[in-house]
């Protein structure tokens, strides 16, 4: 994978037969290079690729057709598979500001299908990612690879981010983890919408987890999160984007109990989250809280007046106060908007 005709070495060593390089992704046991001219070179292991022959020396990728692959301007590498995106003259032109269209491809192993193929058939050469296992997915401007998933972001109006594959650990963004063979888009707020407004996505070969930097300046992270490396405070997995740097929603009571025979049917619940976020343009940036609230059985109990915001030492939080209607048991239900959080 060193592309020295299979010497080792303990110095850096130039790759044989890459001069006009621009980027370099590097996988458990391959390496894809982005060249000047939009080609790419790949070199190492192959058990999953091209002709599945290892190669110590750098190779052109290249079409079912036998042509190189070209007009490449984003460039990533899974554990066993690369992901690519192109920019591509459109067969029928009829506006030539909007002659090219950007397509996703990937190679390789696809043993949970984050090809996008609705299959999980390997590739031996660069095949198109599709929105239904036929129609190619266009509008992508960059792509991101993790373990055995891929996510792709969009250059619509929105600026939505797509993922496919392995979702074990809720890497996929869309509140599941459940593995998807085709391209769903990321949801936030608990899946009431859609991630957007983003302008940069990463991940990594042997990452369970995806981040995404926000145009505001903000940064999101979903799935696993064993190590903490979501960085919400907490070692819970996330199957929705979560904030950077915001802290766990708490709530000030668990258990609620009110007499509906005394004069005062009312009870104050707090619920918290911290508003300091990490920011990729303002490292002091705030962000209050946005707590909604719900009672599953109105029946039993309600509100008594509207949220009221208390804000007090850089922590935002909602305080409610419940009213007891009748005799029974219900579920008070605080989320907030802000972190995507939510507790009973």
């Amino acid at each position: 994978m060193l592309g020295t005709n299979g010497t080792n070495t303990s110095l850096p060593q130039k790759v044989i037969g890459v001069n006009n390089a621009f980027e370099a992704k590097k996988a458990l046991y391959s390496t894809a290079i982005l060249n000047k001219d939009t080609t790419v070179s790949s070199v190492g292991y192959n058990g999953y690729g091209g002709n599945t022959s290892n190669s110590s020396l750098v190779k052109t990728m290249l079409k079912s057709t036998g042509d190189h692959l070209k007009g490449v301007i984003s460039l990533d590498k899974g554990l066993h598979n690369a992901t690519l995106v192109t920019l591509e003259l459109k067969d029928e032109i009829t506006d030539l500001d909007n002659a090219f269209d950007n397509y996703a491809y990937t190679t390789g192993y696809n043993g949970y299908g984050q090809a996008g193929t609705n299959n999980t058939s390997y590739h031996v050469y660069p095949t198109l990612i599709t929105t239904d296992g036929t129609t190619p997915i266009t509008g992508i401007s960059s792509i991101a690879s993790s373990y055995y998933s891929t996510a792709m972001l969009s250059t619509s109006d929105e600026e939505n981010v797509y993922t496919i594959g392995y979702n074990g650990h809720g890497q996929l963004g869309n509140g599941t983890t459940n593995t998807s063979y085709l391209p769903k888009v990321v949801k936030t707020n608990n899946g009431m919408s859609n991630l957007s407004n983003i302008m940069m996505v990463k991940s990594g070969a042997d990452s369970y987890h995806i981040m995404a930097a926000s145009k505001a300046g903000g940064v999101y992270e979903w799935g696993y999160n064993a190590n903490y490396q979501l960085g919400d405070r907490t070692n819970q997995n996330s199957s929705y984007p979560i904030v950077v740097g915001s802290s766990p929603l708490q709530i000030d009571k668990t258990t609620i109990r009110i007499d509906i025979s005394s004069s005062d049917k009312t009870a104050d619940v707090t619920a918290s989250t911290a508003s300091l976020m990490f920011s990729l343009f303002n490292e002091a940036a705030q962000g209050d809280a946005n707590i909604k609230w719900r009672i599953l059985n109105k029946n039993i109990a309600d509100f008594d007046g509207d949220p009221q915001n208390v804000i007090n030492d850089g922590i935002a939080s909602n305080t409610v106060k419940i009213k007891g209607v009748s005799r029974g048991t219900t579920v008070l239900i605080a989320y907030d908007e802000h972190t995507g959080k939510t507790i009973s």
